[in-house]
């Protein structure tokens, strides 16, 4: 009687390692503008495309040294960012920022065309290339950020 040994590694692990070797083999043979989304979600007849980050706020530690803005806030990579609006633009496909901050028990979320669309002071780009917004402008709690994506309507035009 065979018997069947559970996998050594986690599903997530094994996933992981199946989406690295398919980005390896589309780098190889030249294909290298591709994009991982981490949800792709219809509501209301359309499809919306969901960013999540789980990491720490931005603090605005920084001014003391004269670095940055006077406010907290939050972002994501900019060559993404970039990526996730010419993707949404060629598509019309809106991209929702979701942020699940370390060490609390919050949540932020804001469209990305909203977040483009601030002004220049709503903006910083730290050293290590990631756009930070501040935290006022993003939608905050579950209730509100389901309610914003609950409410989207036509294509957004970028």
């Amino acid at each position: 009687m065979s018997s069947v040994s559970e996998p050594s590694k986690d599903s997530f692990a094994i996933g992981w390692e199946g989406e690295k070797m398919a980005y390896e083999m589309l780098r190889k043979n030249g294909l290298l503008n591709s994009q991982q989304f981490d949800r792709i979600l219809r509501v209301r007849n359309h499809w919306v495309c969901i960013e999540v980050k789980h990491k720490a706020n931005f603090t605005k530690r920084g001014v003391e040294y004269n670095y940055g803005p006077d406010w907290e806030g939050t972002g994501l990579n900019r060559a993404q960012f970039e990526a996730r609006l010419q993707f949404e633009k060629e598509t019309q496909i809106p991209c929702f920022l979701l942020i699940f901050p370390l060490d609390t028990n919050t949540v932020y979320g804001q469209w990305l065309h909203t977040l483009q669309a601030l002004p220049s002071e709503h903006k910083f780009l730290t050293k290590y290339n990631i756009i930070v917004f501040p935290l006022s402008k993003f939608v905050e709690g579950e209730k509100e950020i389901v309610e914003a994506l609950k409410a989207v309507k036509a294509p957004a035009t970028v």
